[in-house]
C-alpha cells in the first residue's frame, strides 16, 4: 500500500468502519461490493482485504444517509453518490502499515525471547530450590533420628541408674 506521495492517511478495516457507521460488517461489505460494481477502487492488502480511507468512509456515510432518507434503492443511492465524486484517479496514500506491523512483530518477538529466557532461569531456580529443600529435609530427618537415639540412650541410662540406686548395697556388691 505504498505510493510516490509523501502523505500518510490512516486506513480502517471493515469491522472498524462498521463500528464507526453503526452498521453490520456484512452491510459494509455489501456497500463496498456495490461501489466496486460502479468502478470504485479500494486499497487492498496482500490478503485482498479492503482498507477504507477517510474519504471511503465519507462516501459510505453518504450512501447510508441517502438510502435511508430518500426512499431510493441502495443500488440507486450508490450510483447517485458515486456520480458526484470527481473522476480523477485517486492513488493510495503512503501507508507504512506493513513496516509498522513488522516492527511490532519484532518487538513482540524480542519480548517473547526475553520472557522465554526468564522462564528458563526461573525453572532452573526452582530446580535448585527443590534440591535445597530435599537436602534440608534429609538433614532434618537425620538430625531428628540422631536426637531421638540420644534421647533414647539417655532415657535408658537414666532408668538403669535409677534401678542401680534401688539395689541394696549387698546386691551392688555381688552384682546380682
Amino acid at each position: 500500500m505504498e505510493n510516490d506521495t509523501t502523505r500518510s492517511e490512516k486506513a480502517y478495516w471493515t469491522n472498524e468502519v462498521a463500528k464507526r457507521l453503526d452498521i453490520a460488517v456484512t452491510t459494509v461489505r455489501k456497500y463496498a461490493t456495490l461501489m466496486e460494481k460502479h468502478n470504485y477502487k479500494f486499497i487492498r492488502n496482500e490478503h485482498d482485504q479492503r482498507a477504507f480511507l477517510e474519504r471511503d468512509i465519507i462516501v459510505l456515510k453518504n450512501i447510508q444517509s441517502l438510502s435511508k432518507s430518500s426512499g431510493i434503492t441502495l443500488e440507486e443511492a450508490v450510483k447517485t453518490v458515486l456520480e458526484d465524486i470527481p473522476k480523477t484517479p485517486v492513488s493510495p496514500p503512503d501507508i507504512k502499515e506493513n513496516d509498522q506491523l513488522q516492527a511490532i512483530i519484532k518487538q513482540y518477538g524480542n519480548e517473547f525471547t526475553t520472557l522465554k529466557n526468564e522462564n528458563a532461569e526461573l525453572k532452573n531456580m526452582m530446580v535448585e530450590l527443590q534440591d535445597m529443600m530435599r537436602e534440608q529435609k534429609e538433614y532434618i530427618a537425620v538430625s531428628l533420628e540422631k536426637r531421638d537415639k540420644q534421647i533414647t540412650e539417655f532415657y535408658k541410662k537414666t532408668i538403669e541408674e535409677k534401678q542401680e540406686r534401688k539395689k541394696s548395697w549387698f546386691q551392688r556388691l555381688f552384682n546380682n
